[in-house]
């Protein structure tokens, strides 16, 4: 399961994690930190450091040498001149190896850091890893229903709010009260469930809930009553 304060991009988590090893000595004594685990995240900072943005150096260089290729190879209307190459980037001198797997790694090492009686929410949030609690904290959360009609099928409208999705539960005035619906992760929902019979009308009832990390979370959302109608 991903944790919510590491980044989604490598360049992100480059950002992280050189903060997080440059920051760690700060707290050595506080958090009991060894001189060895400070050391293991200097390496890995440096040299993931140096893959990402060495990756990103060359694919601006790629880019531009191409288009300097076409333009050599096949000329241009707008342009009479080719101009200077670009120059390949220099390649910084090579990291010691380190040890694969970093972010495997260094989430147990938080787990660790955060189970230490020194720890606290500001040490965390000045590491970078506080983030993640956050979404636990949104039990005041709840979302806001919305809708319109396509094709004569309600569609239920919601904003996420950081959130993973939300579970939807509907009432179709049958008599048997609410019932779950859906799981939705992206706005919107459009519900296909049969309409009533031709010329009769019905009301249906929506009511959701926030979901993080697959379990239910916040407030259940106010009620909101659609009104349908059979298609003639």
């Amino acid at each position: 399961m991903a944790n919510s304060y590491l980044p989604g991009t490598d360049t992100g988590r480059m950002q992280w994690l050189n903060n997080f090893a440059a920051k760690l000595p700060n707290y050595k004594d506080v958090l009991a930190l060894t001189d060895a685990t400070i050391k293991l995240y200097q390496d890995d900072a440096e040299n993931f450091t140096y893959l990402v943005s060495g990756i990103e150096n060359f694919r601006k260089y790629t880019k531009q040498a191409t288009a300097y290729k076409n333009l050599l190879r096949s000329g241009s209307r707008k342009k009479d001149s080719l101009g200077t190459p670009p120059q390949a980037p220099e390649t910084p001198v090579l990291p010691k190896p380190a040890v694969p797997d970093i972010f495997g790694r260094v989430t147990k090492t938080v787990q660790v850091i955060k189970n230490s009686d020194g720890y606290n929410e500001a040490i965390g949030k000045d590491l970078g890893i506080a983030v993640e609690d956050s979404a636990k904290n949104k039990t005041d959360l709840k979302p806001v229903l919305r809708y319109d009609i396509i094709a004569g099928q309600p569609n239920i409208m919601w904003k996420k709010q950081g959130m993973q999705g939300i579970h939807i539960y509907a009432d179709r005035g049958d008599g048997k009260g609410y019932s779950f619906l859906a799981t939705d992760t992206k706005p919107n929902y459009l519900d296909n469930h049969p309409l009533p019979p031709a010329g009769q009308a019905a009301l249906w009832k929506y009511k959701a809930i926030y979901i993080n990390k697959d379990e239910e979370t916040g407030q259940m959302s106010d009620e909101m009553v659609v009104s349908v109608s059979g298609k003639l």
